[in-house]
C-alpha cells in the first residue's frame, strides 16, 4: 500500500523543485536580486531522558551567485555562519500528539556583502521554539513556531551595494522580535525514506531600533519559505540525513526608493543539507 504512493509523491516534490527553481529574475520586478546558496547544518541531539535532551547545531550558508540588474555578480563566499545551543523538553500528550519546546542561544555571523566594503558583523539572539506534531501513520503534520529575539548586534558600517546608500550603527544591546511559523506535512514512504512539504511564514513584531529592514527586522509579514524535502532515517543507528530545496522570498514592508510596500525585494534558492545524530545516554 505504502509503496504504491512512492513514485507519485516523489515526482510531485521533484516537479515543485524544478518549477520553482526555474524562476528567472524577469519573473519579479526587474531589479530584484536573485541568489543561489547552499545551507548545511550539523544537528546533534544529546538524549538524557525520554523527556529531556540538549541540542547543538552549527550551520553554514555559502552564496554562489547573485543576479541583479540583468547582470551576474559572482559572490562565491560564505554568507552566514550560525550556532544553536540549548535544552529541550519532549512530551507525548497522546499516542498521536507530541509536544516539544526548546530555549536556545542563537549566534548569527554575517560575512561581507558581495564586493562592497561591508564589514563582518554578528547578532546574539535567544529563541523559544514550541513544536506540536500530530502523527497517524504514514502521515505526520507538524507546527513549529520560533520566537526569534535579537538582544545584541555588533557594529555595522558599509555602503549597500544594491542601493548605494551608506549605513552605520554602533554595537549595542537592544531588542527585536520576529515570529516564524512553519507548517509541514510529511509522508513516510518506508522505514528509511520520508518525504515532506513545508511552508514557513515570517512576521516581524518588534523592530530593533536602527536596523530598519535588516535581519528580517521589519514589522509585518516580511518573508515566506517553501520547503520540499526528503529524509533518510537511521542510515546507521541514530543518524539521519535530510535534503531540502528552499524557495525563499522576501517582501518590502515599507515603501523604499526601489520597492513599494508588499513587493518582492529579494529571492533566494537554497540547497539545504541537515545531518542529524541522536546520541542516547540512557538505556
Amino acid at each position: 500500500m505504502i509503496r504504491r504512493f512512492t513514485i507519485p509523491i516523489t515526482a510531485l516534490l521533484i516537479f515543485l523543485t524544478i518549477m520553482l527553481g526555474s524562476y528567472k529574475q524577469e519573473a519579479y520586478a526587474g531589479n530584484v536580486p536573485v541568489s543561489f546558496n547552499h545551507w548545511i547544518y550539523g544537528n546533534l541531539n544529546i538524549l538524557f531522558h525520554p523527556n529531556f535532551f540538549f541540542h547543538v547545531m552549527p550551520g553554514h550558508s555559502y552564496e554562489y551567485i547573485v543576479q541583479r540588474d540583468d547582470t551576474n555578480s559572482h559572490a562565491n563566499k560564505t554568507f552566514l555562519t550560525e550556532l544553536f545551543i540549548g535544552p529541550w523538553f519532549n512530551y507525548n500528550i497522546t499516542n498521536n500528539l507530541n509536544f516539544k519546546i526548546g530555549v536556545e542561544y542563537y549566534y548569527m555571523g554575517f560575512s561581507p556583502f558581495y564586493d562592497s566594503d561591508f564589514i563582518e558583523y554578528y547578532n546574539h539572539c535567544i529563541e523559544v521554539i514550541p513544536i506540536f506534531t500530530f502523527k497517524v501513520d504514514p502521515i505526520t503534520i507538524s507546527s513549529r513556531t520560533i520566537f526569534h529575539n535579537v538582544l545584541y548586534t555588533s557594529e555595522r558600517d558599509y555602503t549597500n551595494p544594491l542601493t548605494g546608500a551608506p549605513f552605520h550603527t554602533d554595537a549595542k544591546s537592544g531588542y527585536g522580535m520576529l515570529i516564524r511559523e512553519l507548517i509541514t506535512v510529511s509522508y513516510k514512504v518506508n522505514d528509511l525514506i520520508t518525504v515532506s512539504l513545508g511552508n514557513e511564514f515570517f512576521f516581524g513584531c518588534v523592530e530593533y531600533e536602527g536596523l530598519v529592514t535588516t535581519d528580517l527586522n521589519s514589522k509585518g509579514y516580511n518573508e515566506n519559505r517553501l520547503i520540499p524535502g526528503i529524509t533518510f532515517t537511521n542510515i546507521v543507528p541514530g543518524f539521519s540525513v535530510t535534503a531540502n530545496y528552499i524557495f525563499r522570498v522576501s517582501f518590502q514592508v515599507n515603501d523604499s526608493a526601489k520597492f513599494d510596500d508588499g513587493e518582492i525585494n529579494r529571492v533566494r534558492h537554497y540547497a539545504q543539507l541537515i545531518l542529524t545524530y541522536n546520541f542516547k545516554t540512557y538505556e
